[in-house]
């Protein structure tokens, strides 16, 4: 059969090829904002159904997301059909939030987060529920799902915008999730919000009509598509993080290959032979000191015969005095057979032929002694 040589194509090595989660970014360098950066990036993510986690029955996903500037041109629109007056752009903060779906916890925590936000010197400005379409998710998605929203902070006229204002935001968020531990916070920022939830990599366009809108603009996006690889899918689990994406497994294929061959000749499983020649080794030394015990108090070993049977019996001298020597030699020819054989395993790199013969000699010394007690018991003891 011809092998068929693939031809390089343009950056792409195959040798570099990584496995598990798939991120993707698109970036205007000249820091122009518009939806065709939402969309390729929405696109992308799309395609990085090879590096995304499902369940079995392919409709729930381990989790994709992607994280964008915040839009004033949408957040304007819509904070005005909520009734809430947001100010210029980067003159508040959005808090993207997974409450519980239950009613009253859920009434909780908002009113806890009012709080906590007026107590650090912010004004709260108001809530917006985030428009989602449950149906396109499968139902493990839909059982968990959160209730998501938007909190809307209003920047003290004191305080300079950017990173100033959301250092203020990031202590009233970790004072919130110190409080309350049935609501997390995707993100919370005059910058940046992320969009995120248990999807297959199709579902995060579909699910959340923010991201439709022509009018949501930005420079930036970062998308991420989970593979689990040691936790169970959740909604907060999914990526982008508040201000990363990131794969967790950054070795390449190759290189995990490359790595696991190297390692062939250090890598051992456990030897079950070994195990059972110790136990033997041990177990003969038990018989000799049983036999020695026999020979001098004229009372048969326990490990021979069960103390039950000892009573009633006819004769425990004689059968002391006919298995005391046959006893000796068998514990002696195991405690030989067990430190044979572990020797060899361990110090003469394990020959076949010696284990064979070493086996073969324990197998006629059991079969010979166990004849040489039910001889022993039916003349004596019975």
């Amino acid at each position: 059969m011809k092998e068929v040589i693939k031809e390089r194509q343009g950056l792409y090595r195959q040798e570099f090829e990584h496995d598990n989660c798939g991120i993707g970014a698109v970036v205007n360098i000249k820091g122009k904002k518009s939806h065709d950066t939402v969309a390729n990036a929405l696109r992308i993510v799309e395609n990085l159904d090879h590096r995304a986690g499902k369940d079995a029955e392919g409709k729930t996903g381990d989790g994709v997301g992607i994280l964008l500037q915040i839009s004033h041109k949408f957040f304007k629109k819509a904070c005005k059909k909520e009734g809430i007056e947001i100010g210029q752009e980067r003159e508040y903060g959005i808090g993207q939030f997974f409450f519980p779906q239950h009613e009253i916890k859920r009434a909780q925590a908002k009113k806890m987060f009012e709080i906590i936000v007026e107590k650090e010197g912010l004004e709260f400005l108001g809530w917006r529920e985030v428009p989602v379409v449950p149906e396109v998710l499968g139902h493990k998605a839909r059982e968990c799902m959160p209730c998501i929203m938007q909190a809307f902070i209003k920047k003290p006229d004191d305080l300079e915008k950017g990173i100033a204002f959301d250092r203020k935001l990031y202590i009233a968020r970790r004072e919130f999730e110190q409080s309350n531990d049935n609501t997390y916070v995707c993100s919370m920022s005059s910058r940046t919000i992320v969009y995120k939830g248990m999807f297959l990599v199709g579902q995060l366009r579909t699910f959340f009509s923010d991201l439709q809108s022509p009018d949501y603009e930005s420079a930036i996006a970062l998308v991420h598509s989970r593979f689990s690889t040691n936790t169970n899918p959740s909604w907060e689990r999914a990526h982008p993080n508040r201000l990363i994406v990131h794969n967790g497994e950054i070795n390449t294929i190759r290189g995990n290959a490359d790595k696991m061959l190297a390692r062939e000749e250090n890598m051992e499983s456990i030897n079950f032979l070994m195990i059972f020649d110790i136990v033997i080794l041990g177990y003969g030394f038990l018989i000799v000191r049983g036999a020695l015990q026999m020979h001098k108090t004229n009372v048969p070993a326990s490990m021979l015969i069960p103390a039950e049977e000892l009573t009633g019996c006819k004769d425990p001298v004689g059968f002391c005095e006919a298995m005391y020597q046959k006893t000796l030699v068998f514990g002696i020819l195991c405690i030989v057979y067990g430190a044979v054989c572990t020797i060899n395993e361990y110090g003469l790199g394990s020959i076949k032929l010696l284990n064979i013969i070493a086996l073969t000699v324990f197998i006629i010394a059991v079969l010979w002694f166990c004849k040489e007690m039910r001889s022993a018991r039916e003349k004596y003891l019975k």
